[in-house]
């Protein structure tokens, strides 16, 4: 199965989850990378490694692929207009699962609202949209200078509450994500092998 990793990223957090997904992705082995396969093909691989792992903004191209992981942050209470563009572009008809990071802590309400028109920028782009994952990444420095000296009382509030995310992703989100990619491969090859048995049953 060919899988790739592409990532929108400004201060780094989700680029360091996209490397975390990918590292995951070269150590899985499916069905379609059993010993038997390798044998009679010089070009299969040992594992699901991804074919791409770029930042949106190279343009990467998706040819072959089954499965594109697109990850982002959280801008403006929803996705990025890049990561928005790169979905519209690129995604259409394709299996998508999307990693996301926010400085939000969990408990906060308006953390659903915000995820949600993450997952509504892949699904109306017409991807169709196989898995989700989001965990917290540091508000960098200088935004949050930024946002403490704005005079506006919420973009403060969300500064000062941001502190609960540094030293975010820290290893333990950089292991569940690298689970939820595990997860979403096997998901996806299951999916695969029922198709093209319901193609050869027909």
């Amino acid at each position: 199965m060919k899988t790739a990793v592409v990532y929108y990223s400004e201060t780094g957090n989700t680029a360091q989850v996209g490397r975390a997904i990918a590292r995951a992705l070269d150590s899985v082995v499916t069905p379609d990378n059993t010993a038997a396969d390798r044998a009679t093909s010089a070009t299969s691989n040992a594992s699901n490694a991804p074919a791409v792992v770029a930042p949106i903004q190279d343009e990467p191209s998706l040819d072959g692929c089954d499965l594109v992981f697109v990850g982002m942050p959280v801008i403006r209470f929803g996705a990025p207009e890049p990561a928005q563009a790169f979905l519209e572009e690129q995604c259409a008809g394709r299996r998508v699962a999307l990693f996301v990071t926010h400085t939000a802590p969990d408990y906060l309400d308006l953390l659903e609202g915000w995820l949600n028109a993450c997952k509504v920028a892949a699904t109306a782009a017409s991807a169709e949209l196989v898995g989700f994952f989001h965990c917290q990444g540091a508000l960098a420095e200088p935004v949050r200078q930024y946002m403490l000296a704005s005079g506006d009382a919420m973009l403060t509030q969300f500064a000062e509450m941001a502190a609960c995310a540094d030293g975010q992703p820290d290893d333990a989100a950089l292991a569940r994500a690298a689970e939820f990619a595990r997860a979403t491969v096997a998901q996806v090859e299951r999916e695969l092998v029922d198709d093209r048995a319901a193609v050869v049953a027909v």
